[in-house]
């Protein structure tokens, strides 16, 4: 199965969803699943949690995780969200913290995707 994990950052130290995003991921990647993580960190940002090794990365660089958003900045991050999933066509998209799965969620209309809210 091909799962799509998405959270705002996986670059800051110590946050309890990306624990748990790291080590669900890590787990799945671990059982032959086709694991992805996305985030709006940017390309050169490493994730503070280790992922396995089987896990792909999409930094999408759009914004920051450390200040909160305006509109216009949501706005590209929702197209670039619709346009990478559209792309990478998993079978089940999970979002992680309402920064990202509200953004996720009005990505996502009409593509007919499975989303989790977590």
């Amino acid at each position: 199965m091909k799962i799509l994990f998405a959270i705002k950052a996986m670059g800051n130290p110590g946050g309890g969803a990306e624990r748990v995003l790291a080590l669900v991921a890590s787990g799945l990647s671990c059982r032959g699943h086709d694991v992805l993580v996305l985030t709006y960190d940017r390309a050169d940002s490493p994730s503070y949690y280790p992922l396995d090794a089987g896990i792909s990365c999409l930094r999408l660089g759009i914004g920051s995780a450390s200040r909160p958003t305006n509109l216009l900045e949501t706005l590209r991050r929702v197209v670039s969200l619709r346009s990478n999933v559209a792309r990478i066509r998993p079978d089940v998209v999970i979002g992680f913290n309402a920064s990202m799965f509200v953004p996720l969620w009005l990505a996502l209309i009409g593509l007919r995707l499975p989303l989790i809210a977590s």
